[in-house]
Protein backbone atom coordinates (compact mmCIF):
# COMPACT_ATOMS: atom_id res chain seq x y z
CA UNK A 1 0.00 0.00 0.00
CA UNK A 2 1.41 3.38 -0.95
CA UNK A 3 1.67 6.02 1.76
CA UNK A 4 2.65 9.19 -0.04
CA UNK A 5 -0.58 10.49 -1.53
CA UNK A 6 -2.53 12.18 1.25
CA UNK A 7 -2.31 12.78 4.94
CA UNK A 8 -4.23 9.61 5.66
CA UNK A 9 -2.05 7.41 3.50
CA UNK A 10 1.11 9.11 4.78
CA UNK A 11 0.02 8.10 8.26
CA UNK A 12 -1.13 4.58 7.83
CA UNK A 13 0.15 1.18 6.88
CA UNK A 14 -3.35 0.08 7.53
CA UNK A 15 -4.05 -3.02 9.52
CA UNK A 16 -6.21 -3.49 12.56
CA UNK A 17 -9.75 -4.12 13.57
CA UNK A 18 -12.34 -2.70 15.90
CA UNK A 19 -15.96 -2.71 16.90
CA UNK A 20 -18.47 -0.45 15.20
CA UNK A 21 -21.69 1.06 16.50
CA UNK A 22 -25.22 0.58 15.19
CA UNK A 23 -24.85 1.46 11.55
CA UNK A 24 -24.05 -1.22 8.97
CA UNK A 25 -20.45 -2.07 8.25
CA UNK A 26 -20.96 -4.63 5.50
CA UNK A 27 -18.73 -4.28 2.47
CA UNK A 28 -20.37 -5.02 -0.87
CA UNK A 29 -17.53 -3.83 -3.10
CA UNK A 30 -13.89 -4.74 -3.52
CA UNK A 31 -11.42 -2.00 -4.44
CA UNK A 32 -10.23 -3.97 -7.46
CA UNK A 33 -13.60 -4.10 -9.25
CA UNK A 34 -15.88 -1.20 -8.32
CA UNK A 35 -19.07 -1.13 -10.37
CA UNK A 36 -19.66 1.72 -12.75
CA UNK A 37 -22.11 4.22 -11.28
CA UNK A 38 -23.99 6.37 -13.74
CA UNK A 39 -24.54 9.87 -12.36
CA UNK A 40 -27.76 11.46 -13.62
CA UNK A 41 -27.70 14.94 -15.09
CA UNK A 42 -29.90 16.27 -12.32
CA UNK A 43 -30.94 15.24 -8.83
CA UNK A 44 -33.70 12.70 -8.43
CA UNK A 45 -36.83 13.78 -6.49
CA UNK A 46 -36.75 10.93 -3.95
CA UNK A 47 -33.15 11.75 -3.02
CA UNK A 48 -33.90 15.48 -2.85
CA UNK A 49 -36.75 14.77 -0.45
CA UNK A 50 -34.37 12.88 1.85
CA UNK A 51 -31.83 15.72 1.70
CA UNK A 52 -34.48 18.32 2.53
CA UNK A 53 -35.67 16.22 5.46
CA UNK A 54 -32.21 15.65 6.95
CA UNK A 55 -31.20 19.29 6.50
CA UNK A 56 -34.33 20.36 8.36
CA UNK A 57 -33.71 17.89 11.18
CA UNK A 58 -30.04 18.85 11.45
CA UNK A 59 -30.88 22.53 11.84
CA UNK A 60 -34.15 22.44 13.79
CA UNK A 61 -36.02 23.58 10.69
CA UNK A 62 -33.49 26.25 9.65
CA UNK A 63 -31.41 24.76 6.80
CA UNK A 64 -29.98 28.20 6.03
CA UNK A 65 -27.75 27.68 9.08
CA UNK A 66 -25.58 25.35 7.01
CA UNK A 67 -24.35 28.38 5.06
CA UNK A 68 -22.63 29.51 8.28
CA UNK A 69 -20.61 26.28 8.37
CA UNK A 70 -18.51 26.96 5.25
CA UNK A 71 -15.50 28.11 7.25
CA UNK A 72 -14.54 25.74 10.06
CA UNK A 73 -11.97 24.97 12.70
CA UNK A 74 -11.92 21.43 14.00
CA UNK A 75 -9.95 19.83 16.82
CA UNK A 76 -9.86 16.07 17.45
CA UNK A 77 -8.06 13.62 19.69
CA UNK A 78 -7.92 9.90 19.10
CA UNK A 79 -5.98 6.92 17.85
CA UNK A 80 -4.31 6.19 14.52
CA UNK A 81 -3.04 2.75 13.56
CA UNK A 82 0.61 2.66 12.50
CA UNK A 83 2.00 -0.77 11.59
CA UNK A 84 -0.87 -2.46 13.47
CA UNK A 85 -0.26 -0.44 16.63
CA UNK A 86 -2.77 2.06 17.97
CA UNK A 87 -1.04 5.36 18.62
CA UNK A 88 -2.51 8.37 20.41
CA UNK A 89 -2.80 11.37 18.10
CA UNK A 90 -4.36 14.77 17.63
CA UNK A 91 -5.69 16.36 14.46
CA UNK A 92 -6.39 20.05 13.96
CA UNK A 93 -7.88 21.46 10.79
CA UNK A 94 -9.00 24.74 9.31
CA UNK A 95 -10.98 24.77 6.09
CA UNK A 96 -13.05 26.98 3.82
CA UNK A 97 -15.51 25.37 1.44
CA UNK A 98 -14.77 24.17 -1.17
CA UNK A 99 -11.03 24.45 -1.80
CA UNK A 100 -9.06 25.63 1.23
CA UNK A 101 -7.67 23.28 3.85
CA UNK A 102 -4.80 23.04 6.30
CA UNK A 103 -4.50 20.20 8.79
CA UNK A 104 -1.91 18.87 11.22
CA UNK A 105 -1.73 15.41 12.74
CA UNK A 106 0.59 15.01 15.72
CA UNK A 107 1.69 11.74 17.33
CA UNK A 108 4.61 10.30 19.29
CA UNK A 109 6.21 6.90 18.76
CA UNK A 110 9.32 5.56 20.51
CA UNK A 111 10.11 8.98 21.90
CA UNK A 112 9.89 10.75 18.53
CA UNK A 113 7.13 13.33 18.04
CA UNK A 114 5.99 13.78 14.46
CA UNK A 115 3.76 16.47 13.03
CA UNK A 116 2.40 15.94 9.53
CA UNK A 117 1.00 19.11 7.93
CA UNK A 118 -0.96 19.29 4.70
CA UNK A 119 -2.24 22.39 2.97
CA UNK A 120 -4.56 22.87 0.05
CA UNK A 121 -5.25 26.06 -1.88
CA UNK A 122 -6.56 24.40 -5.01
CA UNK A 123 -4.70 23.76 -7.27
CA UNK A 124 -1.73 24.15 -4.90
CA UNK A 125 -0.98 21.27 -2.54
CA UNK A 126 1.82 21.08 0.01
CA UNK A 127 3.10 18.60 2.59
CA UNK A 128 5.46 19.36 5.47
CA UNK A 129 6.77 17.38 8.43
CA UNK A 130 8.27 18.31 11.78
CA UNK A 131 10.21 15.77 13.82
CA UNK A 132 10.77 16.73 17.47
CA UNK A 133 9.96 20.31 16.54
CA UNK A 134 12.41 20.51 13.63
CA UNK A 135 10.95 21.30 10.20
CA UNK A 136 12.11 18.72 7.65
CA UNK A 137 12.97 19.37 3.98
CA UNK A 138 10.02 20.13 1.72
CA UNK A 139 8.01 17.13 0.57
CA UNK A 140 6.05 18.72 -2.25
CA UNK A 141 4.97 16.47 -5.09
CA UNK A 142 5.86 17.11 -8.75
CA UNK A 143 2.27 16.77 -9.99
CA UNK A 144 0.51 19.02 -7.50
CA UNK A 145 -2.82 19.01 -9.33
CA UNK A 146 -3.29 15.26 -8.88
CA UNK A 147 -2.55 15.52 -5.18
CA UNK A 148 -4.79 18.57 -4.80
CA UNK A 149 -7.68 16.69 -6.43
CA UNK A 150 -7.15 13.68 -4.17
CA UNK A 151 -6.99 15.84 -1.05
CA UNK A 152 -10.12 17.78 -2.04
CA UNK A 153 -12.09 14.56 -2.53
CA UNK A 154 -10.92 13.18 0.80
CA UNK A 155 -11.83 16.44 2.54
CA UNK A 156 -15.40 16.25 1.22
CA UNK A 157 -15.86 12.92 2.98
CA UNK A 158 -13.74 13.67 6.03
CA UNK A 159 -14.69 17.25 6.94
CA UNK A 160 -17.58 18.58 4.88
CA UNK A 161 -20.17 15.81 4.54
CA UNK A 162 -20.32 15.21 8.32
CA UNK A 163 -21.74 18.75 8.61
CA UNK A 164 -23.79 18.40 5.38
CA UNK A 165 -22.27 21.39 3.59
CA UNK A 166 -21.89 19.67 0.17
CA UNK A 167 -25.59 18.80 0.15
CA UNK A 168 -26.41 22.51 -0.03
CA UNK A 169 -24.10 23.22 -2.96
CA UNK A 170 -26.03 24.00 -6.17
CA UNK A 171 -23.69 21.70 -8.14
CA UNK A 172 -24.45 18.67 -5.96
CA UNK A 173 -26.41 15.84 -7.59
CA UNK A 174 -28.21 13.38 -5.31
CA UNK A 175 -29.77 10.17 -6.54
CA UNK A 176 -30.26 6.46 -5.91
CA UNK A 177 -32.52 6.83 -2.86
CA UNK A 178 -33.46 3.65 -1.04
CA UNK A 179 -34.33 2.38 2.42
CA UNK A 180 -32.19 -0.22 4.19
CA UNK A 181 -33.15 -2.18 7.31
CA UNK A 182 -30.19 -2.97 9.58
CA UNK A 183 -30.67 -4.54 13.01
CA UNK A 184 -34.29 -3.44 12.95
CA UNK A 185 -33.33 0.16 12.20
CA UNK A 186 -34.55 2.00 9.09
CA UNK A 187 -31.88 3.89 7.18
CA UNK A 188 -32.28 6.31 4.28
CA UNK A 189 -29.47 5.82 1.77
CA UNK A 190 -28.60 8.18 -1.09
CA UNK A 191 -25.69 8.81 -3.41
CA UNK A 192 -24.12 12.22 -4.03
CA UNK A 193 -21.63 13.59 -6.54
CA UNK A 194 -20.35 17.11 -7.02
CA UNK A 195 -18.02 18.78 -9.52
CA UNK A 196 -16.10 15.72 -10.71
CA UNK A 197 -15.94 14.11 -7.29
CA UNK A 198 -16.36 10.41 -6.69
CA UNK A 199 -19.81 9.16 -5.77
CA UNK A 200 -20.38 9.30 -2.01
CA UNK A 201 -22.94 6.94 -0.48
CA UNK A 202 -24.60 8.47 2.57
CA UNK A 203 -26.48 6.53 5.25
CA UNK A 204 -28.94 8.46 7.43
CA UNK A 205 -30.85 7.19 10.46
CA UNK A 206 -34.42 7.56 9.29
CA UNK A 207 -35.92 8.59 12.62
CA UNK A 208 -33.31 11.13 13.73
CA UNK A 209 -32.03 12.17 10.30
CA UNK A 210 -28.45 11.83 11.55
CA UNK A 211 -25.77 11.00 9.00
CA UNK A 212 -24.09 7.87 10.31
CA UNK A 213 -21.90 6.57 7.50
CA UNK A 214 -20.10 7.82 4.39
CA UNK A 215 -18.62 5.46 1.78
CA UNK A 216 -16.68 6.27 -1.37
CA UNK A 217 -14.06 4.89 -3.70
CA UNK A 218 -11.02 7.14 -3.61
CA UNK A 219 -8.65 7.24 -6.59
CA UNK A 220 -5.13 8.13 -5.51
CA UNK A 221 -2.76 10.16 -7.73
CA UNK A 222 -0.97 6.90 -8.50
CA UNK A 223 -4.21 5.49 -9.93
CA UNK A 224 -4.71 3.05 -7.05
CA UNK A 225 -8.26 2.60 -5.77
CA UNK A 226 -9.06 2.76 -2.04
CA UNK A 227 -12.37 2.13 -0.30
CA UNK A 228 -12.93 4.83 2.35
CA UNK A 229 -15.56 4.71 5.05
CA UNK A 230 -16.35 7.24 7.78
CA UNK A 231 -18.59 6.24 10.70
CA UNK A 232 -20.22 9.08 12.62
CA UNK A 233 -21.79 8.80 16.08
CA UNK A 234 -22.59 10.75 19.26
CA UNK A 235 -24.29 13.60 17.45
CA UNK A 236 -25.03 16.88 19.21
CA UNK A 237 -26.02 20.43 18.32
CA UNK A 238 -23.27 23.00 17.89
CA UNK A 239 -24.41 26.54 17.04
CA UNK A 240 -27.74 25.16 15.87
CA UNK A 241 -26.30 22.43 13.59
CA UNK A 242 -26.23 18.72 14.44
CA UNK A 243 -22.66 17.39 14.15
CA UNK A 244 -20.95 14.09 15.04
CA UNK A 245 -18.65 14.03 18.06
CA UNK A 246 -17.14 10.58 17.40
CA UNK A 247 -15.64 9.72 13.98
CA UNK A 248 -14.20 6.40 12.88
CA UNK A 249 -12.34 5.83 9.63
CA UNK A 250 -11.83 2.55 7.76
CA UNK A 251 -9.40 2.20 4.86
CA UNK A 252 -10.06 -0.80 2.61
CA UNK A 253 -12.28 -2.19 5.40
CA UNK A 254 -9.55 -2.05 8.07
CA UNK A 255 -9.82 0.25 11.05
CA UNK A 256 -7.40 3.15 10.54
CA UNK A 257 -8.44 5.97 12.86
CA UNK A 258 -10.84 6.73 15.70
CA UNK A 259 -11.45 10.32 16.80
CA UNK A 260 -13.30 12.21 19.51
CA UNK A 261 -14.14 15.75 18.51
CA UNK A 262 -12.89 18.31 20.99
CA UNK A 263 -14.45 21.24 19.16
CA UNK A 264 -16.28 22.26 16.00
CA UNK A 265 -16.05 26.00 15.32
CA UNK A 266 -18.01 27.76 12.59
CA UNK A 267 -16.34 31.07 11.83
CA UNK A 268 -16.95 33.98 9.47
CA UNK A 269 -13.64 33.61 7.66
CA UNK A 270 -10.11 32.23 7.89
CA UNK A 271 -7.15 34.34 6.71
CA UNK A 272 -5.48 33.20 3.50
CA UNK A 273 -2.10 33.02 5.23
CA UNK A 274 -3.42 30.13 7.33
CA UNK A 275 -3.22 27.96 4.20
CA UNK A 276 0.41 28.74 3.42
CA UNK A 277 3.17 26.22 4.21
CA UNK A 278 5.32 26.81 7.32
CA UNK A 279 8.84 28.15 6.83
Amino acid sequence: MRREISLIVVLLALVGCGEEKKLPDKVNLTPEQPPEIIIPKQSEPDAVAIVNRVLAKATDGHPERISKAKAIRLSLAGVIYLNSVGTAATRKAEAVWPDRLVQTVRFTTQGTTTELMIGLRDPVYWLRKRVNGQLQPDQDRPDQKKYAVAETRDAIGRFWLPILVPLTDPDAIVFGAKTEMVDGQSLDVIKMAISGSPVYTLWFEQQSGYLGRIDFTHIEPTGASVEKRFLLTQHKSVNGIIVPMEIGYRHNILLAETWSVESWEFVDSIPEEAFMPPK
